[in-house]
């Protein structure tokens, strides 16, 4: 249990008819238009992704972390989100980021940062 959700891994929900392994993550960044730019911009993206794994980090039962192992899309806008005309969020999980291919790469966040939410199969688009 986790902010008032409760959230189990993509793996353990395979056969279940509920569904508990959405993770949504807001984040702000800074961004910068060009190498020359000096006045950065900063605002929120929104991260989806499905929990692969839960991971408790124990100090010697003084301190405790925990932490959650996910498969993040890509935010790119119109690579693995977009917005459809009614305004509801289409993830495709076809395009993930962060998979462990590169040594940046960084499935984790903290569970305290994270928000559950719920993925539906578009009917009109099987990706």
């Amino acid at each position: 249990m986790n902010n008032g959700y409760l959230f189990r891994t993509k793996q353990y929900e395979e056969f279940m008819q509920t569904q508990n392994s959405g993770v949504l993550v807001v984040s702000m960044i800074e961004s910068y238009a060009s190498t020359s730019d000096s006045a950065p911009k900063s605002g929120n993206i929104t991260y989806y992704g499905r929990l692969n794994d839960i991971v408790e980090l124990n100090y010697y039962e003084k301190f405790k972390v925990v932490l959650f192992k996910c498969d993040w899309v890509d935010v790119t806008q119109g690579r693995g989100v977009m917005k459809d005309d009614l305004g509801f969020t289409l993830v495709n999980f076809s395009h993930l980021i962060h998979s462990g291919d590169r040594i940046t790469d960084e499935p984790f966040v903290f569970a305290g940062q994270a928000q559950q939410v719920i993925f539906v199969q578009d009917p009109g688009d099987h990706e």
